[in-house]
């Protein structure tokens, strides 16, 4: 009996804070958007990583150094960046604090690099180069598929492709670092509530 009167002594000592979950547009909770953004940074980055792939297979022997470079760097960037969400899904599913603020950090970091790999593709594909000096012709008559085909003459059709998918990608990762650190802010809270933490860590910012 003195057990019990212990714990619930120390249950109402604990003060009420209401439910600290956080809503994405008043609707649906963060932690359910931070797994879908997390899974969808998983699908895209790992469908742009396979596109550079390809580009290098199907068209090494026209490309220059500095296109080679660029697209490893591309490759690089994005399948580093499936990686960081797979330790972002695992962080967010099982709510962990210490990993979710780990994971938001690197995509700070992963939008950086993400931007500066895709300005680096999109000046050479704008950019004269080798493929601009074989015709239209040539490219059909070399490639059978329509994505080389595309890609060698470097239609329109490409380059607005590429851009676009260039800004949802971006899109994607900045969504995942502010709707991140809202779950990280309901997190803290929860500690707060349950584990009676330190105040310092009721921050409701960007605080990675």
């Amino acid at each position: 009996m003195s057990n019990a009167s212990t714990t619930i002594n120390h249950v109402a000592s604990v003060p009420h804070r209401g439910d600290s979950t956080k809503y994405c547009c008043l609707i649906v909770p963060v932690r359910y958007i931070s797994i879908i953004l997390a899974t969808l940074a998983l699908l895209l980055s790992t469908i742009y990583g396979i596109v550079g792939i390809l580009v290098l297979q199907r068209l090494n022997a026209h490309l220059t150094d500095l296109h080679r470079m660029a697209i490893y760097f591309h490759i690089f960037v994005h399948f580093s960046f499936g990686l960081i969400s797979v330790l972002g899904f695992y962080a967010i599913l099982l709510k962990r604090p210490g990993a979710t603020s780990f994971y938001i950090a690197i995509v700070i970091g992963q939008l950086l690099f993400s931007i500066g790999s895709g300005a680096i593709c999109l000046f050479l594909l704008f950019k004269p180069s080798r493929l601009q000096d074989l015709s239209s012709n040539q490219c059909i008559s070399m490639f059978s598929d329509i994505f080389t085909r595309n890609l060698c003459q470097r239609t329109q059709l490409t380059r607005g492709l590429a851009v676009a998918s260039l800004i949802v990608i971006w899109l994607v990762e900045i969504a995942t670092f502010i709707v991140g650190n809202r779950f990280l802010s309901q997190l803290r809270e929860e500690s707060m509530h349950l584990e009676m933490l330190d105040p310092k860590y009721e921050r409701d910012g960007f605080d990675c």
